[in-house]
């Protein structure tokens, strides 16, 4: 069966966002992120908060299982939110790379 995979990690990690959407993909399920580098925007401070909310929102409604992209074992305040979330909701949570384990990719 299909899932609906929602991917949660920092927006500096852009190999997630692009390798983690194809190996959902390949998988045959179905990826959501709203990547973007808000950081960028002149009201990011203000923002952040919508779009966490927002992310949350999606985990708690739509998300059959929560992929976490957790470079050099880097889980961010965000991330670890949205973590919470899936866990109270019993919603699968997979990580990129296994826990413990050094990568590089940054």
């Amino acid at each position: 069966m299909n899932k609906f995979v929602v991917m949660s990690a920092s927006a500096r990690f852009v190999d997630f966002w692009i390798d983690g959407r194809i190996k959902i993909i390949r998988d045959g399920d179905f990826p959501y992120s709203i990547y973007s580098d808000w950081r960028e925007r002149k009201d990011y401070k203000e923002f952040k908060p919508l779009l966490d909310k927002s992310y949350q929102d999606v985990i708690r409604l739509y998300a059959d299982e929560l992929l976490v992209g957790n470079f050099e074992g880097y889980i961010g305040e965000s991330t670890q939110a949205e973590i919470e979330v899936a866990r109270l909701k019993g919603i699968p949570i997979k990580y990129y790379y296994p826990i413990g384990v050094e990568n590089d990719k940054t």
